[in-house]
């Protein structure tokens, strides 16, 4: 298992998911966040998102048609190719996996895929339950009157029924716009949160919310893990009725 996957899906969900871990705040008994935590620089930091917001919009383009653009295609590797010479040049993940064990811990390892022999994680490699799932939510969602959306998830694209993914539920990221308002260039700017247990339900909006638009980004949250959550899905626009 490579740290950094060449696959395009699964860089997408790698990039997305260490950088939402790394922002996250760090388990006690520290009081900053991951990326301070585990000794990244700001300039690395940056330099990993600046990866994935040149990502994004290519990924946009190819996740709707993956084989019909070869010039994005093209684009995506040479990203992929960049971040993996970063980490490479400047050891980031390398510092990770020799961390102190009083600072780093198991999730640390699930998230950037580093095998780790130590006692707190145990010998081998990480087995599949212990990944963050890379399935993106498939999901259809509209307006149904009374300032609620309605919403069916899927686990795969070709499954004709709504369902969850085994062991997770269905993490919801949305926000409100008003009628000038740009939409989000990427799902972290969605600042309101929920989750659900069933693939095939609603979500209620107050009634002055009729008449906007409600920008919409779903993934497959982990029943008891956070670190092992799925990749966010590209924002959808949906309109209140």
């Amino acid at each position: 298992m490579k740290r950094i996957p060449l696959n395009i899906i699964k860089f997408f969900a790698f990039m997305q998911s260490t950088i939402a871990y790394m922002l996250q705040n760090s388990p006690p008994p520290f009081t900053n966040l991951n990326w301070q935590r585990l000794n990244w620089l700001p300039a690395e930091l940056a330099a990993w998102q600046a990866f994935f917001n040149q990502l994004n919009p290519l990924y946009t383009i190819y996740s709707a048609n993956p084989r019909g653009n070869p010039v994005n295609t093209k684009a995506i590797h040479a990203i992929i190719k960049a971040a993996r010479l970063y980490d490479k040049t400047n050891h980031i993940l390398d510092r990770i996996a020799a961390g102190s064990p009083t600072v780093t811990n198991i999730n640390d390892f699930i998230m950037f895929n580093i095998k780790h022999n130590s006692p707190v994680v145990g010998s081998g490699m990480l087995t599949e339950r212990h990944v963050a799932t890379t399935n993106q939510v498939w999901i259809i969602a509209k307006g149904v009157g009374g300032a609620v959306v309605h919403y069916e998830a899927r686990a795969d694209k070709s499954s004709k029924r709504a369902h969850l993914l085994a062991g997770y539920h269905l993490g919801i990221d949305y926000l409100i716009l008003n009628p000038t308002d740009a939409v989000p260039a990427t799902p972290d700017l969605l600042t309101t949160a929920t989750t659900s247990s069933k693939a095939n339900h609603t979500l209620h909006l107050a009634l002055n919310t009729i008449g906007k638009r409600v920008a919409m980004s779903f993934y497959w949250k982990h029943k008891t893990n956070e670190a092992l959550d799925g990749p966010k899905s590209s924002i959808i626009i949906v309109i209140i009725t």
